[in-house]
């Protein structure tokens, strides 16, 4: 079977007339929050079930960054080059500060517990948007509890941890915020590609279940993306936005 399912031609600019994988990491539990570091060259990703945030560089190979991790999921950098992080054990976004220890950034949404922060972005003007489905009080994913929140939303950061602002409440299970230009995003059989139109361009065949994924390399046009027990990199012909 071919790796890339060409749906409409325009797929071929974007992504190649094909793709060729190369995996850079495997033996993972499952792998999620890819994040790129564009001035020192080098990717985070976590192992939710592990509780494991490792760290891969051409130079170093797979090392760890930090265990345990809270579970972590969703990573970004802050405007100020500060890892953001999503965590399912403690349904908290922490920012991890310059002496390595983490601060709270969001835990609480009028009194009660959030459910499991997933995924995070940062805007350029610095605001903080966070989606907050329930994966993370689920065995394997994270550590089962019951849900204090009767909702599963979207938000973004405030002054204190425990008011962020709410922006959507009537989602079911949200995930993953990005976007500009074309749009990729993980579905059935791997990484559907979309073009500004909405048009479903094309689809990456990836060898495992696919979770998430972030361009990087110094010309952003390598996509590197956690599956299931791997990681694994692919080129690209146009190039994707840098997180930092």
């Amino acid at each position: 079977m071919t790796s890339l399912e060409i749906r409409d031609p325009r797929v071929t600019a974007v992504v190649g007339p094909d793709v060729t994988f190369e995996k850079i990491a495997g033996g993972c539990l499952f792998t999620e929050g890819p994040l790129w570091h564009p001035r020192e060259r080098f990717l985070l990703w976590s192992d939710m079930p592990g509780d494991h945030l490792r760290r891969w560089s051409a130079a170093d190979g797979v090392t760890t960054f930090r265990e345990p991790c809270g579970k972590s999921n969703g990573l970004t950098w802050d405007r100020e080059g500060r890892l953001l992080a999503c965590e399912h054990a403690t349904s908290q976004v922490t920012v991890t500060l310059a002496d390595g220890s983490t601060k709270p950034l969001a835990t609480h949404w009028n009194g009660q517990q959030l459910n499991s922060p997933n995924d995070i972005v940062c805007a350029a003007d610095g605001g903080i948007y966070f989606s907050d489905p329930p994966y993370g009080r689920a065995e394997f994913f994270g550590v089962p509890r019951a849900q204090e929140l009767s909702f599963q939303g979207v938000f973004r950061v405030g002054p204190d941890p425990r008011s962020p602002t709410l922006l959507v409440d009537d989602f079911d299970r949200p995930n993953g915020l990005c976007s500009q230009e074309n749009v990729y995003c993980c579905g059935p059989g791997g990484i559907h590609v979309f073009g500004p139109d909405a048009v479903d361009l094309g689809v990456i065949r990836v060898p495992e279940y696919t979770a998430n994924f972030a361009f990087g390399d110094d010309d952003l046009c390598s996509l590197y993306i956690t599956a299931s027990t791997s990681v694994y990199r692919i080129r690209v012909r146009v190039p994707g936005p840098s997180a930092l």
